[in-house]
């Protein structure tokens, strides 16, 4: 395919077969990045035109993976307070943790807010910075320092799903997503004893960077006091809110291909789950933006509750989206969950994503959209919201500012 041809496809699919090809209509401009589209274009470049392109539909759950491909990756990650980007990960030694961020390009952070106001967060706390960071050559430090960014290869961190016992009393489980049925499996296995004996569990789920909600299901029985369903939970926090499904005979195939991948690498549940989903794609394939009462639906799955943990606080924040939104939604309808932090990332109103593979890379997109936005409950780039809201300060670079809050106001 020539690079015109990969662009009008993508183009064809975010018109056709993106599950917000109706609420976004105008959204996109096509023919302006068109223009930009040349055969000596190699892939990298090609890439960045069709990313600028995707980031008008304000949708993280589009993006293109290149999966044999090693990415060049940011050299640090941002939080923005006030005015100054403070560096809360890095890679980079001349930029530690804790540097303060005071300019980019040589335009102060302020200004750059005003510049890219269509593309950040309203709320300061939220906003993303590593896209417009990626594009700039050069950040301006506090102490007046001017260093180049440089997007460097690395691998991908090891994801973690583990416990820790804090006390006889208190557990701490750290879950960065539901990626795999597995990991979470072999967890609740492995400390089945030790939940049923919990006075308060607290569950880490500030970095989780989602996967399927089905993964996440069995710790449910641990999260409610009482026996009861996903669908009488929906019916309590969502009346009369439905998921309609796309169905495209290009969403068919492009979710057949991922999930032929992953039911061969994970458990057989997942791949009961998957294949049903798939039956209910080809039953349906022709019928376009819809939603069928014989779809689908895992919403009578059966939650058997548990006495203990008595009590169960999530830790939250805007790096917890996608299924990590849905794991919020769902267990803040829990008398015994607390949800401390800030908002969860918003990536969720668009969902259950297809891959269309290309050559030298897979173009990843939605294939649902919950009815929740016709009611004007979408949440995509808001979040939910926690229940005790903690606001980011820098004195969360160097304390664990919500698990202490946990452990000294709210366990007794």
């Amino acid at each position: 395919m020539t690079n015109l041809e990969i662009f009008d496809r993508i183009v064809h699919i975010m018109h056709h077969d993106y599950a917000g090809f109706k609420d976004k209509a105008t959204w996109d401009h096509p023919d302006a990045f068109r223009q930009q589209v040349t055969t000596s274009l190699n892939t990298d470049q090609l890439s960045d035109i069709i990313e600028d392109y995707l980031a008008d539909f304000k949708d993280q759950h589009c993006f293109l993976y290149r999966p044999n491909h090693t990415e060049l990756r940011m050299p640090f990650f941002t939080q923005r307070y006030q005015n100054t980007l403070y560096v809360t990960k890095t890679y980079d030694k001349k930029i530690p943790v804790g540097s303060q961020i005071v300019a980019i390009d040589d335009h102060s952070i302020e200004a750059m807010a005003q510049l890219y106001k269509t593309r950040l967060d309203t709320n300061i706390e939220h906003q993303e910075w590593s896209p417009l960071l990626r594009k700039a050559h050069a950040v301006t430090l506090s102490n007046g320092t001017t260093l180049p960014i440089k997007l460097s290869k690395r691998n991908n961190p090891q994801i973690r799903h583990d416990y820790e016992q804090l006390s006889s009393t208190t557990g701490l489980m750290t879950l960065e997503d539901f990626a795999s049925a597995i990991p979470m499996n072999h967890l609740l296995e492995e400390y089945d004893e030790k939940l049923s004996q919990l006075d308060n569990l607290i569950i880490d789920v500030r970095v989780n960077g989602g996967g399927s909600d089905n993964v996440y299901y069995p710790l449910l029985n641990w999260l409610f006091p009482n026996s009861t369903t996903l669908n009488t939970i929906f019916n309590k926090i969502d009346p009369n809110i439905v998921q309609e499904t796309n169905y495209t005979p290009t969403n068919l195939r492009n979710r057949r291909r991922i999930f032929n991948e992953f039911a061969s690498e994970d458990d057989q549940s997942t791949q009961a789950y998957l294949n049903s989903i798939l039956n209910d794609l080809k039953r349906h394939e022709h019928a376009g933006l819809a939603h069928f009462s014989d779809s689908f639906d895992d919403e009578d799955t059966v939650i058997y509750g548990h006495a203990k943990p008595t009590h169960v606080y999530v830790l939250c924040d805007r790096k917890c989206g996608s299924s990590g939104d849905n794991f919020i939604h769902i267990t803040s309808a829990s008398p015994k969950v607390t949800i401390i932090g800030r908002n969860s990332a918003g990536v969720i109103d668009y969902a259950n994503e297809a891959a269309e593979v290309f050559p030298a890379f897979e173009f990843w997109y939605p294939t649902t959209r919950t009815t929740a936005i016709d009611q004007g409950k979408g949440v995509d780039n808001i979040g939910y919201a926690p229940d005790i809201h903690i606001p980011w300060t820098p004195k969360m670079l160097t304390e664990d500012v919500d698990l202490n809050y946990v452990l000294k106001n709210l366990i007794e």
